[in-house]
């Protein structure tokens, strides 16, 4: 028979499926034809299948393309639990790929289609040298026969992207500013990065970031280190030279100032004692130059200060220790146009002091160093007791200037008036007496009372009618000040009766007043002196009635005046003083008699 049924084609395909390991060399020893073989290693390009369900094909065609005939294995699921760790790493580090295939194996790529695998397995380590992303898939392979099966690969699925970062280069001038320092100074870490940022060390432990770091170490010997660092990528460590730290003297004790309140230009005296180290003195906390290294240094500040003092070792300072604060009061200038309005003057006379100061208060004072202050301000009224030169100054709180003199005042001294009298001491009512007295400074006032009452009278002769028995008193006055009071001798007082007005006719006819003087009783007659027109002054009498005053007798004859005065009574006899003056003659005759009554 030569052609098969198609159900019979149908169970000779399966069967050369089944049997599609035989070799070629196996077909070649049942007796084929070269002739057969030739044509079993040209495959058709039909489709077998369909050609083993094609009746119209021989079974010799079937055969020979059946043997060359490849089958596809079936698609295997995608890989799970796809994975890349770490995602973010430094150029030279190592990822590690990881997922799962229910068939096949897992074959790994770097990009999503196409291109070569780059490993196969879970895990897979690899190194990316730039950022990648990775791939996974599930691959099966076809079978190696002369009737194969074919290869098969499930899709891919991503592992993520790995982000890399490239290391930083070393830090360069790397350096630190000092390799010996005091405890308590800093340093200055200082480097320099390509890219990253500057990361310092001390040992192994951070401590900042930045060229321009400062520090202040502790340790006697301590290493810094630097690197770069970019992201969690670091360069190696670079490390700076060591810095040695030397320990601090111990600080200055008792530290003081001698006054704390001071007038511009007064020294003060700063004391403090170092345990160790020389003691030195500074006008600021920290920095700048030492101002002396005394132990008792003396200074004389202008401005509000504080001064601070310090033990110096071998390589170090110790800490500072401060003084109280010196407040500084500026120092007035002294005082100009200082003068005294009078330079000679009594006891108890006013004198005024006058000064001006650019600064601060007139201040006075009666001696030219210490001394109490007797006033302030310029215009200051004072009297003083005895010759005194008068000093000014100019004071602004605690601070005064130099004094300032004025001219010498001259103080004339008081005494007790001398040559105290009185021209009368026996007078009829209402006559007059004169006191005088003479002062060798200041002026005569007149009392009639030992001490207390009012002044009667101020001269050195003074007219006064007393109307009772009187003593008078004289004192010599200069300002507020006044002398003893000296007496003169006691007036007696002899009251008389009232002279008729009309008595005053017979002198001075109508109604002109008569001054009476020299009013002397002698018996019962009343002697006197007066003035009227027609005589002048002459010398006059009466007995109380208008009949019985008269003129005694015009000595001097016409108006001019007799010059009649000084009557005493001597027993019956009244005796007066006359002075006779001639026409056109500067000198007079004292005549004294007596006039018989």
């Amino acid at each position: 028979m030569n052609h098969l049924s198609i159900s019979g084609k149908l169970l000779c395909l399966i069967f050369c499926l089944l049997l599609s390991s035989i070799t070629f060399a196996q077909l070649s020893q049942t007796g084929k034809s070269a002739k057969k073989k030739q044509v079993i290693t040209a495959p058709t390009q039909t489709t077998y299948p369909d050609l083993a369900l094609n009746e119209s094909v021989n079974d010799e065609v079937i055969i020979k393309n059946l043997i060359n005939y490849k089958v596809s294995e079936p698609v295997p699921d995608s890989p799970t639990s796809v994975s890349a760790s770490p995602t973010s790493i430094c150029a030279g580090s190592n990822v590690s790929l990881t997922a799962t295939c229910a068939t096949g194996t897992v074959t790994w790529y770097n990009q999503e289609t196409g291109g070569t695998a780059i490993g196969t397995g879970s895990p897979l380590i690899t190194s990316p040298a730039v950022t990648t992303t990775y791939y996974a898939s599930c691959f099966v392979s076809g079978a190696p026969a002369r009737i194969a099966v074919g290869d098969s690969e499930s899709s891919r699925v991503s592992a993520g992207t790995v982000t890399v970062t490239g290391i930083p280069a070393n830090p360069t001038s790397v350096s630190v500013n000092k390799t010996t320092i005091c405890l308590g100074e800093t340093v200055t870490l200082t480097a320099n990065c390509s890219s990253g940022t500057v990361t310092w060390y001390r040992e192994t432990t951070a401590i900042g970031t930045g060229s321009g770091l400062i520090q202040s170490p502790t340790d006697e010997q301590t290493r810094y280190f630097a690197k770069c660092i970019n992201g969690s990528c670091e360069s190696n460590f670079v490390a700076v030279d060591g810095v040695n730290v030397n320990p601090l003297p111990d600080f200055p004790t008792d530290v003081s100032v001698s006054e704390t309140n001071i007038c511009s230009g007064t020294a003060v005296t700063l004391s403090a004692n170092c345990s160790t180290g020389t003691l030195t003195w500074y006008t600021q906390a920290t920095g700048g130059s030492a101002i002396g290294i005394e132990t008792d240094l003396s200074q004389s500040p202008t401005t509000n200060i504080i001064y601070y003092a310090a033990c110096i070792g071998e390589f170090c300072e110790s800490v500072r220790v401060a003084t109280t604060e010196v407040n500084v009061t500026a120092m007035p200038g002294i005082p100009t146009d200082v003068l005294v309005n009078k330079t000679s003057t009594f006891i108890g006379t006013t004198v005024y002091l006058t000064a001006t100061c650019s600064s601060g208060t007139v201040t006075w004072y009666n001696q030219g160093t210490g001394g109490d202050a007797i006033g302030t301000g310029s215009g200051l009224s004072i009297a003083p007791s005895t010759t005194t030169i008068y000093y000014a100054s100019c004071k602004n709180g605690s601070c005064e200037s130099n004094r300032e003199a004025t001219s010498e005042v001259t103080v004339a001294t008081l005494t007790d008036p001398t040559a105290v009298s009185v021209n009368k001491t026996s007078i009829v009512s209402g006559a007059k007496v004169i006191f005088s007295a003479t002062c060798s400074g200041g002026q005569v006032v007149w009392y009639n009372q030992e001490s207390g009452g009012n002044e009667i009278g101020v001269g050195t002769s003074v007219g006064y009618y007393p109307s009772q028995n009187m003593t008078f008193y004289a004192t010599c006055r200069n300002g507020i000040y006044e002398t003893t009071r000296v007496a003169t001798n006691a007036v007696s007082v002899i009251s008389m009766p009232q002279l008729p007005y009309m008595v005053s006719d017979n002198i001075n006819p109508g109604e002109t007043s008569s001054e009476l003087d020299e009013l002397t009783n002698v018996n019962g007659t009343l002697f006197f002196t007066t003035e009227n027109p027609e005589y002048g002054r002459e010398l006059w009498k009466t007995d109380g009635t208008l009949e019985g005053t008269m003129l005694v007798k015009n000595i001097n004859p016409g108006p001019d005046p007799s010059y009649t005065n000084s009557l005493k009574k001597v027993g019956n006899l009244l005796f007066l003083r006359q002075v006779m003056v001639y026409m056109a003659m500067n000198y007079g005759l004292v005549m004294e008699k007596p006039m018989e009554l």
